[in-house]
């Protein structure tokens, strides 16, 4: 009885210092970058359609992100849900046309707390975009393809709208847009 006794209770010390070592050695703080992460726009329809205005011209869309200081399996979680990871800027409070530099926040995978990764730095670091007029002309043809942020023809007997983004003005300040024609058969 007394060697079953001392067997569980070196069990149950070995089982302690088990779990310690890996809390604490196998288990470290890691860092992790993380790149391809896609940009987006909070704000964006309501500013198109309240405003008027699109966000138009070449920014960068994808970042990366170095995130630091996570345990090693928070990490690992948020490596394999990264593709949910976003970068989101904030465009409800735009109201002018003009080039825009912004910062953007990281938005985490509901599998990974925010809490368990202390800190994280972005490049870039901020955003530049446009924000640009819209104009609706109508045709027989055409729609912008917000994705591509072409115009793409879009064929129909049916008149439809195109939104065609206004250029800034000003001196040596334009955009060249592509066209499109629709040949109804």
């Amino acid at each position: 009885m007394k060697s079953k006794l001392f067997s569980l209770i070196v069990s149950v010390l070995a089982a302690m210092c088990l779990w310690v070592y890996v809390m604490t050695v196998v288990n470290p703080d890691v860092d992790l970058t993380i790149g391809n992460i896609p940009v987006t726009f909070s704000g964006a329809e309501v500013l198109r359609e309240d405003h008027g205005l699109v966000i138009t011209g070449d920014y960068q869309e994808f970042v990366s992100v170095h995130f630091y200081y996570g345990k090693n399996a928070d990490l690992k979680t948020l490596d394999q849900h990264k593709d949910e990871i976003k970068a989101v800027i904030d465009v409800s409070k735009v109201r002018s046309t003009k080039d825009y530099t912004m910062s953007y926040d990281i938005t985490l995978p509901s599998a990974v707390s925010a809490s368990s990764i202390t800190k994280m730095d972005k490049s870039p670091a901020n955003i530049t975009f446009t924000v640009e007029r819209q104009i609706r002309k109508p045709s027989k043809c055409g729609a912008i393809s917000p994705a591509s942020r072409s115009l793409r023809a879009i064929c129909s007997t049916a008149p439809a709208l195109i939104l065609i983004p206004l250029p800034l003005r000003g001196p040596g300040v334009g955009r060249q847009y592509r066209r499109s024609r629709c040949n109804h058969h």
